[in-house]
């Protein structure tokens, strides 16, 4: 997102089927507002609908609400950072939400991912994680909500390792 248009997080440009489309807000906001919409408008009907934020990226401007409230609570490392995880988490809980609202919630499947694991494809993060042992980029978000008739343990949480590779084959058999 940086450098194209003069972007940055705040009132990004995007391209939205196709057409140079100024917004005004963080850039997360906007996407998940945007999204929001969509679902709403196409609610009657099948849909996909994918959403890839620039946060969590580098530079991490955050919010200026949050990185304020982070320093007020005492957060004196990674605040912009800090702010956008926790933005995108409450965006998160917004399009939940908006599911739940709009009655689509017991037909959707719902998936959050990461992009980073397995080592990147080999690109560079810094000589952090140079001599390491493991890639702590492992340790990535990722849950499923299935409907409900595809359910087959309610509420069961996995504290198994996995990963997404697999996760659209094994999904799409489910619902077959």
């Amino acid at each position: 997102m940086e450098g194209y248009f003069g972007n940055s997080h705040f009132s990004p440009t995007f391209i939205h089927n196709g057409k140079v489309t100024p917004s005004k807000g963080f850039s997360t906001d906007v996407l998940f507002e945007r999204a929001i919409a969509y679902i709403r408008a196409n609610k009657t009907t099948p849909f996909f609908c994918f959403v890839s934020t620039p946060v969590t990226h580098s530079p991490h401007p955050g919010p200026a609400a949050l990185v304020a409230e982070l320093n007020a609570a005492g957060v004196t490392k990674d605040t912009e950072l800090m702010a956008q995880i926790q933005n995108l988490d409450t965006n998160i809980g917004r399009l939940r939400a908006a599911l739940d609202t709009e009655g689509l919630a017991d037909n959707t499947l719902f998936m959050y991912a990461s992009d980073q694991g397995i080592s990147d494809r080999g690109a560079p993060h810094g000589g952090n994680r140079m001599r390491l042992g493991h890639d702590p980029a492992h340790h990535c978000p990722f849950m499923i909500r299935l409907p409900p008739t595809q359910r087959g343990n309610v509420g069961r949480v996995s504290e198994r390792l996995a990963g997404e590779n697999g996760a659209l084959f094994v999904v799409a058999k489910r619902l077959d």
